[in-house]
């Protein structure tokens, strides 16, 4: 099983200013995360490997998960637990590595999967891809992505899947933790 698409946006600047790759830097940028080998989205969508989260009490740790630390760590602009993976799109805040977020929520839920469906040993990939967003298209893009992945999967009446409402654009540069 993987995680899928994280992003997030510079807060130094009004127009996002992120970049590809393994220098992702993540407390001052938003960008985008697949926690899976770039290229793999149309096979996990067709459900391939192990579905764990297909079960709804595991989708909704995972979700909780998520939700657990927005506007205090990060702050999430879309999220969707899909059967096989995730996807996020977030911007974290300054003090936050990517991979302390990352090794929270995959630790967490790894733990809980095996309350909830007896599973013991990690059940996440530990690779992800991670895509910094470099415009304000590029990130409505992903948001795009993320929200309509379970659709375009075939799930219906999937309900693991979030996006912020209508100020997810003009906060995104915000950072909460800094203005208290």
């Amino acid at each position: 099983m993987s995680w899928s698409r994280l992003s997030s946006r510079s807060a130094t600047s009004s127009a996002p200013q992120l970049k590809c790759g393994a220098n992702f830097r993540a407390t001052n940028a938003i960008g985008s995360l697949d926690f899976q080998p770039h290229g793999l989205s149309n096979t996990l969508d067709k459900g391939s490997g192990a579905c764990h989260l297909r079960n709804p009490a595991l989708a909704k740790v995972v979700s909780e998960a998520l939700l657990h630390f927005n506007e205090r760590r990060y702050r999430l602009f879309a999220w969707c637990v899909m059967p096989n993976h995730v996807h996020v799109v977030v911007r974290l805040f300054p003090g936050y590595s990517l991979a302390a977020v990352l090794h929270s929520w995959k630790s967490y839920t790894a733990k809980r999967a095996a309350d909830v469906i007896g599973i013991t040993g990690s059940i996440w990939q530990r690779e992800y891809y991670d895509h910094l967003l470099r415009s304000e298209a590029e990130f409505e893009r992903a948001v795009r992505y993320v929200v309509e992945n379970p659709v375009k999967a075939g799930l219906r009446d999937w309900h693991w899947v979030w996006a912020r409402g209508q100020d997810a654009l003009a906060t995104a540069g915000e950072t909460p933790a800094l203005q208290e």
